[in-house]
């Protein structure tokens, strides 16, 4: 995906979006749903103050899903 990893721990992960025109930078966070056997949350926000995202969280969430089942069994059910 060519993020910079940041916070990793058991059930929280952060991850830094590199900056380019479109984007000053997002944080992509990975959280453990309690009580969901290894389900996971996962966020995308913008790093600093911006009016309007133009959609990058949404095609950030998009990329990490297209990601994850591309690799198929290894990381989802």
């Amino acid at each position: 995906l060519g993020w910079q990893a940041g916070s990793i721990k058991r059930d929280k992960s952060d991850f830094y979006t590199p900056t380019s025109f479109r984007s000053w930078q997002e944080k992509v966070i990975l959280s453990a749903i309690d009580g969901k056997d290894g389900q996971l949350l996962a966020t995308s926000i913008c790093t600093s103050m911006q009016f309007m995202d133009w959609g990058k969280n949404k095609q950030n969430l998009n990329k990490l899903t297209a990601t994850m089942l591309s690799d198929g069994s290894r990381y989802c059910k």
